[in-house]
């Protein structure tokens, strides 16, 4: 194998949102943050955990108004929509493949109109979850 072929790259990545593929996303990206407090100890400095949160983005070619149909209603009434994202990485040569899911899912902002003559629309929703779960790691 070429040593190219081992780097992954961001053109095989999927996300799925409450189990529908969402085939139009031209770039994901999530992370956890964590929280830490510092405690002396003798001449160091501990650091303990006391949470973590996480956050991210996603990318889009505006195709329809699937996030208008997610989220808007129950947004406008006060109700938190129940959102799963599940981000897919992988690497085509080697097969190796990342599966996390995220869920307790919210998103910050909505777009709710946007045109620009002579471009694509392109929305970039960022979002928070509760909690991840790792299910496949390369």
């Amino acid at each position: 194998m070429t040593t190219g072929n081992k780097y992954w790259n961001g053109s095989n990545g999927k996300i799925w949102v409450n189990d529908t593929m969402w085939d139009d996303v031209s770039s994901f990206q999530a992370k956890v943050e964590m929280t830490f407090e510092e405690v002396p100890n003798g001449l160091k400095t501990a650091q303990v955990l006391m949470g973590y949160k996480i956050s991210g983005s996603i990318k889009m070619r505006k195709t329809d108004s699937k996030i208008l149909k997610l989220v808007a209603d129950d947004y406008k009434n006060g109700i938190i929509t129940d959102i799963k994202i599940v981000g897919k990485a992988m690497n085509l040569s080697t097969g190796k493949v990342e599966r996390i899911a995220y869920t307790g899912v919210t998103f910050d902002e909505i777009q709710l109109n946007q045109f620009e003559e002579k471009k694509i629309v392109e929305n970039e929703i960022n979002f928070k979850a509760e909690d991840f779960e790792i299910l496949q790691t390369a």
